[in-house]
């Protein structure tokens, strides 16, 4: 069964919140939060990071589940060696308590809807995380190797929450300019800090250029734009998929002339698995922006997109 990537991220925040609910239904202290003041509890991280590694998987295909087990175990060990005994023992204690509000285990929750598996999408994923969490615990105190020690305040490896990392981004673009279309490219470095496991901010510094098509009668030109700019990101974050919504001051430059203007950008995009620190993704976004009257050319509207990558580098 594959499964829709769309729906992992509401699951995988119930997995998150459902011990510290379950906490305050008991009168306990809460033990599960967003983020602490140093980054995310660890076995919040642990959860979000296991998460992440099994919708990974079921977006590029879901087959037999010892097989494809096998396959994240790497990933999934470089984060459980890291957890604590005590993260793992809660990690796995949330998602069981999940397994069990969503109507399961599931081998019971298929034969009670007729052996169909509609419906059971999420109790599908929080099994496949309990199983995975579970492999890996038992796998943990021979398969962790020395270089890898326990991290008593684990933040998580698939997560940006707590720390700062560097963005690096760019990508081909499309313009559209006074009727006239064209086309170029654009790269920023951003700075970025995680708000917590679902939001970020990024703020940092963008050049780009692009080459317009005009046709007049002595034969077509293309005439070159540069634009400076200073966005500021606001990253909102779902384990695979995120979506960018952005404002930056910004200048336009062409033919030795300048227009200051506002831009208004969103982007929606994927990202894989950390590898060496580094997360890539792919997306695809579009902008508006303003210019305002120059001393040599009135204000006007530029609208612009096209698809991009980045690397999210834990520096």
């Amino acid at each position: 069964m594959r499964r829709s990537p769309w729906a992992a991220a509401p699951l995988a925040a119930l997995l998150l919140a459902s011990g510290a609910a379950r906490a305050e239904e008991e009168g306990e202290p809460e033990t599960v939060v967003e983020l602490s003041p140093d980054g995310p509890s660890p076995e919040t991280a642990l959860l979000h990071d296991l998460s992440k590694i099994v919708e990974s998987k079921q977006t590029s295909g879901w087959l037999i589940d010892r097989y494809e087990m096998e396959r994240m175990m790497g990933d999934t060990l470089a984060s459980v060696c890291r957890a604590p005994e005590t993260a793992r023992q809660a990690a796995l204690a949330q998602v069981e308590r999940r397994i069990e509000a969503l109507g399961g285990p599931l081998e019971k929750a298929f034969r009670e809807n007729g052996n169909r598996l509609d419906d059971l999408d999420d109790l599908v994923f929080a099994t496949r995380v309990r199983d995975l969490l579970a492999e890996a615990m038992t796998r943990a105190p021979v398969d962790c190797p020395v270089w890898i020690p326990v991290e008593p305040a684990f933040h998580g490896i698939q997560t940006d929450a707590g720390r700062f990392t560097l963005e690096l981004e760019g990508g081909g673009l499309f313009v559209l300019h006074d009727g006239l279309l064209g086309g170029g490219g654009s790269g920023r470095v951003l700075a970025a800090y995680g708000l917590s496991q679902h939001w970020s901010v990024l703020a940092g510094g963008e050049f780009g250029g692009a080459a317009l098509f005009k046709q007049e009668d002595e034969g077509t030109k293309f005439p070159i734009e540069l634009v400076f700019a200073t966005p500021v990101v606001l990253r909102r974050l779902d384990l695979t998929w995120h979506y960018d919504f952005e404002a930056a001051p910004a200048l336009f430059v062409q033919d030795g002339s300048t227009n200051v203007g506002l831009r208004l950008g969103a982007l929606i995009g994927i990202s894989t698995l950390r590898i060496r620190g580094v997360m890539p993704w792919a997306g695809i976004g579009f902008a508006a922006e303003r210019y305002f009257d120059g001393a040599e050319r009135d204000g006007f509207f530029l609208l612009k997109g096209g698809a991009r990558v980045g690397l999210d580098w834990d520096f």
